[in-house]
């Protein structure tokens, strides 16, 4: 560990701003996994209370979930080479939403069911290739790695609590219904979280008043 000492008046005010971000990008992170997983780790369960056979299940279960996530990596990546980051993680878990509330008003419905798996499955891809970009983007790359360290435990948490909400909610209510909801509710909070996270303009106008500022202190001339 370094010695308070040794921390200049900018890494001090680096840190400053950047754990409000960093707790914002965890919120954002949980919230729209937290949603894709209660769906995905009961997606045979969630399937075969709709009728759909267990021989069926492979290609309407399993099947869905590899291939949408393996899908949502490679796009949320393309997405990100072309716009910011933060307006892919506002978008992303609005794709979620109709399905998981489509399936939660049709209880017997194997197609509904089936696009709130393949939704959600998409959604949880595109945030594992998103949210890395706007990290990095927030935190610049000295602290990326301790940065990204931090809002990754949000996975771990919404991996261990997700599917043990949605098994109590199961065994509370008989069907995957309030659990749908819930999972439309939370993509919801995600994409409103994400709205308020620092804007690529704000964000590059911060960085040459920094500059700037830093210039001064050294009595030169800041040229963009």
């Amino acid at each position: 560990l370094r010695s308070p000492d040794s921390v200049t008046l900018s890494e001090m005010e680096r840190d400053y701003k950047l754990t409000p971000l960093t707790r914002l990008l965890w919120l954002c992170m949980a919230t729209g996994l937290f949603s894709g997983l209660m769906v995905m780790s009961h997606g045979a369960t969630l399937l075969s209370s709709r009728g759909l056979s267990p021989q069926m299940l492979v290609i309407g279960g399993i099947s869905i979930v590899s291939a949408m996530t393996t899908a949502g990596r490679i796009l949320g990546g393309w997405l990100c080479d072309r716009t910011a980051p933060k307006r892919v993680l506002v978008f992303t878990p609005l794709l979620a939403v109709g399905p998981l509330v489509w399936a939660a008003i049709d209880k017997t419905s194997v197609l509904a069911g089936e696009l709130s798996l393949a939704a959600a499955a998409l959604v949880y891809g595109m945030f594992a290739s998103t949210i890395p970009v706007e990290v990095r983007r927030v935190s610049g790359a000295g602290d990326f790695a301790r940065a990204y360290g931090r809002v990754f435990t949000a996975w771990g948490l919404a991996g261990l609590a997700a599917p043990y909400v949605a098994g109590l909610i199961y065994d509370s209510y008989g069907n995957y219904t309030f659990a749908l909801y819930v999972a439309a509710a939370l993509s919801g909070a995600s994409a409103f979280l994400s709205t308020l996270l620092e804007s690529p303009r704000a964000a590059a106008r911060e960085i040459e008043a920094r500059e700037a500022r830093l210039a001064a202190a050294r009595d030169e001339r800041y040229i963009d």
